[in-house]
């Protein structure tokens, strides 16, 4: 059996502390290289397109519209029969190919309605945040069923949202601003 100095064996264990150190930094950056690119996945694979912020159409004005998103393809005007037994002189701007309109009565944007181009649908929180909101924990789920999702009190802007999924593809959304009229 060899015999080690006293300064070789303070050596041996200088030498074996320091690559422990080493192995378990090389450890540690590896576990944390892993869990970054996890999380890096999983918000890419959480991350939702964007149909329309349909805040920033709160009751603004058909000008006001037309200042965000240009000239509409069209702009009908025309008498809405209202579910409540009134009739109100309306204005439709139609953008997007026909695939979003947006209802003007009494000089204000109160319903914004998008008819569905084959986007999936995934879950509902994906589909708030495809149209650029997050909707307040006390909102009221009026109807959810594999067909249809009705919510009361969405946001402070959005007191009602609707959407129909067909075939697992959201078919028409419709955002109320302002439920007096329906």
């Amino acid at each position: 059996m060899y015999k080690i100095s006293g300064i070789r064996m303070r050596k041996s264990i200088k030498f074996s502390f320091m690559l422990c150190l080493i192995i378990t930094t090389f450890m540690i950056s590896a576990c944390s290289v892993d869990v970054n690119t996890t999380a890096t996945k999983n918000e890419k694979a959480s991350e939702v397109k964007l149909i329309a912020d349909a805040t920033k159409y709160y009751r603004i004005t058909g000008k006001e519209l037309i200042s965000f998103l240009g000239n509409p393809e069209s702009k009908e005007p025309w008498d809405f029969a209202s579910p409540n037994g009134k009739k109100y002189k309306a204005i439709t701007y139609t953008y997007d190919g026909g695939n979003q309109e947006f209802l003007s009565i009494d000089g204000k944007i109160v319903r914004f309605t998008y008819y569905g181009n084959g986007m999936k649908y995934k879950n509902d929180n994906d589909l708030y945040k495809s149209f650029g909101f997050v909707p307040k924990e006390d909102m009221k789920i009026v109807i959810k069923s594999d067909n249809a999702l009705k919510v009361h009190s969405v946001t402070e802007k959005i007191p009602e949202f609707w959407a129909v999924i067909l075939d697992n593809e959201i078919d028409t959304v419709k955002i109320t601003y302002d439920l007096r009229y329906f």
